[in-house]
Protein backbone atom coordinates (compact mmCIF):
# COMPACT_ATOMS: atom_id res chain seq x y z
CA UNK A 1 0.00 0.00 0.00
CA UNK A 2 2.90 2.64 -0.18
CA UNK A 3 3.51 3.87 -3.09
CA UNK A 4 6.65 4.49 -3.02
CA UNK A 5 8.16 0.70 -1.78
CA UNK A 6 8.57 -0.43 1.49
CA UNK A 7 7.89 1.91 4.90
CA UNK A 8 11.11 1.02 7.15
CA UNK A 9 10.47 4.17 9.54
CA UNK A 10 9.38 1.10 11.53
CA UNK A 11 10.46 -2.54 11.59
CA UNK A 12 11.21 -5.04 13.83
CA UNK A 13 14.63 -7.20 14.28
CA UNK A 14 14.10 -10.71 16.00
CA UNK A 15 17.16 -11.19 18.23
CA UNK A 16 17.42 -14.64 20.43
CA UNK A 17 18.20 -17.88 18.32
CA UNK A 18 17.42 -15.70 15.57
CA UNK A 19 20.34 -12.88 16.32
CA UNK A 20 23.02 -14.02 14.23
CA UNK A 21 20.89 -13.87 10.96
CA UNK A 22 18.99 -10.47 11.96
CA UNK A 23 22.28 -8.94 12.87
CA UNK A 24 24.15 -10.38 9.40
CA UNK A 25 21.09 -8.87 7.52
CA UNK A 26 21.66 -5.59 8.77
CA UNK A 27 25.37 -5.42 8.16
CA UNK A 28 24.50 -7.08 4.21
CA UNK A 29 21.88 -4.55 4.12
CA UNK A 30 23.83 -1.34 5.17
CA UNK A 31 26.25 -2.27 2.50
CA UNK A 32 23.66 -2.35 -0.44
CA UNK A 33 24.84 -0.33 -3.48
CA UNK A 34 20.53 0.54 -3.60
CA UNK A 35 20.92 4.12 -1.65
CA UNK A 36 18.38 5.91 -3.54
CA UNK A 37 15.64 6.44 -0.58
CA UNK A 38 18.39 5.83 2.07
CA UNK A 39 17.58 3.15 4.79
CA UNK A 40 14.31 1.91 2.86
CA UNK A 41 15.57 0.81 -0.83
CA UNK A 42 18.80 -0.80 1.34
CA UNK A 43 16.71 -2.96 3.06
CA UNK A 44 13.68 -4.06 0.36
CA UNK A 45 17.27 -4.62 -1.92
CA UNK A 46 18.21 -7.07 1.08
CA UNK A 47 14.96 -8.63 1.67
CA UNK A 48 14.69 -9.45 -2.32
CA UNK A 49 18.57 -10.90 -2.37
CA UNK A 50 17.45 -13.25 0.96
CA UNK A 51 14.02 -13.78 -0.86
CA UNK A 52 15.62 -14.87 -4.01
CA UNK A 53 13.59 -12.27 -5.84
CA UNK A 54 15.88 -11.83 -9.13
CA UNK A 55 15.32 -15.53 -9.41
CA UNK A 56 19.12 -16.46 -9.56
CA UNK A 57 18.27 -20.00 -8.23
CA UNK A 58 15.30 -21.44 -10.39
CA UNK A 59 16.89 -20.04 -13.40
CA UNK A 60 20.27 -21.89 -12.35
CA UNK A 61 17.86 -24.77 -12.17
CA UNK A 62 16.17 -24.03 -15.33
CA UNK A 63 19.32 -24.12 -17.03
CA UNK A 64 19.64 -27.71 -15.86
CA UNK A 65 16.48 -28.69 -16.87
CA UNK A 66 14.75 -27.82 -19.39
CA UNK A 67 11.04 -26.80 -19.09
CA UNK A 68 11.04 -26.39 -15.33
CA UNK A 69 8.26 -23.71 -14.23
CA UNK A 70 9.39 -20.91 -12.55
CA UNK A 71 8.03 -21.07 -8.85
CA UNK A 72 5.48 -17.73 -7.87
CA UNK A 73 7.66 -15.43 -5.63
CA UNK A 74 7.23 -15.28 -2.29
CA UNK A 75 9.22 -13.75 0.52
CA UNK A 76 11.77 -15.64 2.49
CA UNK A 77 10.06 -17.39 5.39
CA UNK A 78 12.55 -14.78 7.90
CA UNK A 79 10.28 -12.08 6.60
CA UNK A 80 6.98 -10.86 7.56
CA UNK A 81 5.24 -7.97 5.79
CA UNK A 82 2.12 -6.40 6.98
CA UNK A 83 0.08 -3.25 6.44
CA UNK A 84 1.66 0.24 6.73
CA UNK A 85 -1.42 1.08 9.27
CA UNK A 86 -0.78 -2.30 11.82
CA UNK A 87 2.43 -0.39 13.18
CA UNK A 88 2.13 3.67 12.37
CA UNK A 89 -0.25 6.07 14.35
CA UNK A 90 -1.83 8.70 12.26
CA UNK A 91 -3.43 12.16 12.34
CA UNK A 92 -6.53 12.24 12.04
CA UNK A 93 -7.36 13.31 8.66
CA UNK A 94 -4.57 10.19 7.78
CA UNK A 95 -6.18 8.08 9.42
CA UNK A 96 -9.46 8.68 7.90
CA UNK A 97 -8.19 8.15 4.66
CA UNK A 98 -6.14 4.61 5.59
CA UNK A 99 -8.66 2.97 7.83
CA UNK A 100 -5.97 3.20 10.58
CA UNK A 101 -5.91 4.43 14.31
CA UNK A 102 -5.25 8.24 14.54
CA UNK A 103 -2.72 8.88 17.40
CA UNK A 104 -4.25 10.81 20.52
CA UNK A 105 -2.66 12.15 23.73
CA UNK A 106 -1.60 9.74 26.97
Amino acid sequence: EETSGINTGVFLVRGGSKRDSSLRFLKEASSSPWRFVWDQSMLLHQMAKDSDLFAEGPCQAQDQEEGLPMPDFAWSPSFRTLPQKAMNLYGEGSALEWGATAWKPG
